[in-house]
């Protein structure tokens, strides 16, 4: 058992499993991160079928492709007007409110007068 002749025909098919082994290891790790990747890539399909199908189902009717239109187009219908709303710019301003210390105010009083 302990002869080179026969040690040496082991350790090689030793070795040769071993390194066929790991490569399979390595294989099979490489496949697992595809297998999640493809997954990943196939709800992000399933998602952006679910949108073009409502998309589509809206397009069918004729107020859908109506709305459609005005939205790409900014079209109206003969005798539609356009009404635009105004804000009033004095609600939109912010008031700045500046705190004064004792002495500014000691000098504000003498200075006004």
């Amino acid at each position: 058992m302990s002869s080179p002749i026969l040690l040496v025909p082991l350790a090689l098919i030793a070795f040769f499993s071993a390194r066929a082994t790991w490569n399979i290891y390595l294989k099979d790790r490489d496949s697992v991160v595809e297998l999640q990747t493809s997954q990943e890539r196939l709800a992000k399909l399933e998602g952006r079928q679910a949108e073009l199908s409502v998309a589509t189902a809206k397009l069918s009717s004729e107020s859908g492709i109506e709305g459609e239109i005005r939205d790409r187009y900014q079209m109206a219908r003969q005798g539609e007007k356009e009404v635009v709303i105004v804000e009033n710019p004095s609600s939109n301003q912010a008031t700045l409110i500046v705190k004064k210390g004792f002495f500014q105010k000691i000098i504000d009083f003498f200075m006004k007068r």
